[in-house]
């Protein structure tokens, strides 16, 4: 060593303090002088493993670092930050082995209850992650960055009351933390919280200034969810103003510009749901579509083809000239001259235009722009059969807040003169049954393969009841009678508050009057129902 008159321990302290002040090459060399001096120094063995996890070198770290555990075992920080390098190596076994190794050998290491919660969340293990981050946040309560990661494991698990809770403590700490704020804010729209969430986001633009776009956005959402449209307009183009390339704000604002009436405009801003990815997406196109030969594709899910379809007709109109390309599940279902397979070669075709596009290129203004798919004449009987639809994929957007569980209906089931059908095609059998209603509601559902086996059930039913979804848009499409049984905050192809639709003459539409409340829904369905039996 240089400085022969130092102890080790003070050469320790002069490493850490060029440590300290990013002096990396100078506190290596102290730390390899001590160790030439000692190689029994637990601490530079430590200290130099430190160093490396700083550098990037995690082989080298562990190695350094289990050199001063072999010499002091029983230390807690060592086999803590021993997790730490496993754990930013990709080793997270051995990084949880550690942490646990270092939480048995001192009860109160705050920091290796947060670094394993960590762990536990990125392996998946969410129980164990939310143990330890509760038990980091015991041990230091102005924890906010432990607050803030098991709030957010509250927020995708769905538990967003716990979410709340978390990070309505942060703002107790740190009233100008952003990220708390934001998600609080949507936090609270998830349980239909929307005039609190609209408060927290005024103190928060007056907080946090003007110019933030994820402030306004949020706002908007709030205000369509409560259907103050023109608020919500208002905020989503102030967004727009701050990023004129905000797409998700876009694609908001064509929402609630369609769910208004706003059609023109509506279809103008739905444009940019082409920025974000789809199923299909072809070559830019304009809106000269009088000439050529056309190619349409679907580009959205089986709802929407089905239901934007009927603006081929009105294509018809301004350009004969034209092939379809629906999804293959559909491709027996539609009534469409000039279906194909598959996508064709581009000598095939002039142009290629995403179904969705229709309405914008069509110019389309109003409602009554729009061709009525025609319905069926309906006449009252005696003895209905009545198909049921009333969960759809869990997988989609909304599925949750859309889906009525089989047991709201069992008042339904009892209605005199009504045969019920389930139109359910996975899942439904098992519901039937586990609640003992094999003998109420006939299962044809779970033995369809295809739309087709869809399509040519609701053919010999009187009535289809369902929830917002592609049954609901086929039977719509078809002309038979439907009851669409419809969720509060639903999507802008249902309007706003009417209880008929501009897309399908034969649809009636029961809205939801509270969040996530279905017992009026059930009551007018019953009474619905009732008036359809011919006395």
């Amino acid at each position: 060593m240089q400085e022969k008159e130092l102890t080790i321990e003070q050469a320790l302290e002069v490493a850490i303090s060029f440590q300290e002040r990013g002096d990396v090459k100078s506190a290596e060399n102290i730390y390899v002088q001590i160790l030439n001096a000692d190689s029994k120094c637990a601490d530079a063995w430590h200290l130099y493993g430190l160093l490396a996890i700083n550098a990037g070198d995690l082989q080298k770290a562990i190695e350094f670092i289990n050199q001063a555990i072999l010499i002091e075992s029983k230390s807690s920080l060592f086999h803590s930050n021993l997790g730490e390098a496993y754990s930013r190596s990709g080793d997270c076994k051995k990084a949880i082995d550690s942490l646990l190794t270092a939480i048995k050998l001192d009860g109160k290491n705050q920091n290796a209850y947060f670094n394993i919660a960590n762990i536990y969340k990125k392996v998946g293990d969410l129980k164990s992650a939310k143990i330890h981050f509760e038990k980091s946040i015991e041990l230091k309560k102005n924890d906010i960055d432990a607050l803030y990661n098991l709030a957010n494991l509250y927020y995708e698990e769905g538990d967003f009351e716990n979410a709340i809770k978390r990070y309505e403590a942060i703002l107790r700490l740190d009233k100008n933390n952003y990220n708390a704020t934001i998600n609080l804010s949507n936090a609270l729209s998830k349980i239909y919280k929307f005039e609190k969430s609209i408060t927290l986001l005024n103190n928060a633009i007056e907080l946090f200034g003007s110019e933030d776009k994820e402030l306004y956005f949020n706002r908007a959402n709030s205000y369509k969810s409560l259907f103050e449209y023109s608020k919500a307009i208002e905020d989503y183009k102030w967004a727009i103003k701050i990023d004129e390339n905000f797409i998700d704000a876009h694609i908001n604002l064509s929402f609630a510009l369609l769910a208004s009436g706003e059609l023109a405009q509506g279809f103008r801003e739905y444009e940019w749901r082409l920025k974000k990815d789809s199923s299909i997406k072809l070559e830019e196109f304009d809106s000269d579509i009088e000439k050529g030969r056309l190619f349409i594709y679907h580009e959205q899910g089986f709802g929407d083809t089905i239901m934007f379809s009927i603006l081929l007709k009105k294509l018809r109109e301004v350009n004969k000239n034209f092939i379809f390309l629906p999804q293959k599940e559909l491709s027996f279902v539609l009534e469409v001259e000039e279906e194909i397979e598959n996508i064709p070669n581009k000598d095939e075709y002039d142009k290629a235009i995403p179904l969705g596009s229709l309405p914008n290129i069509l110019g389309i203004k109003s409602k009554e722009e729009i061709p009525l798919s025609r319905s069926i004449f309906f006449e009252k009987k005696s003895n209905l059969k009545v198909g049921l639809f009333w969960r759809g994929n869990p997988k989609f957007e909304h599925a949750q807040e859309k889906m009525i569980p089989l047991e709201r209906f069992l008042d339904i089931l009892e209605i005199e003169d009504i045969e019920f059908y389930s139109l359910q095609k996975d899942g439904g059998k098992e519901e039937i049954e586990s609640l003992n209603l094999s003998k109420k509601i006939v299962d044809i559902g779970s033995k369809f393969q295809n739309f087709s086996d869809t399509k040519e059930a609701i053919k010999s039913l009187d009535i289809v009841v369902s929830i917002d979804s592609a049954v609901a848009h086929l039977a719509g499409y078809m002309g038979k009678k439907t009851i669409l049984l419809l969720h509060k905050d639903c999507d802008w192809r249902w309007g706003y508050c009417e209880n008929s639709s501009y897309w399908y003459e034969s649809v009636e539409i029961i809205r939801q009057e509270r969040y996530g409340e279905w017992s009026s829904v059930n009551e007018s369905l019953k009474m619905k129902l009732k008036d359809y039996i011919s006395s």
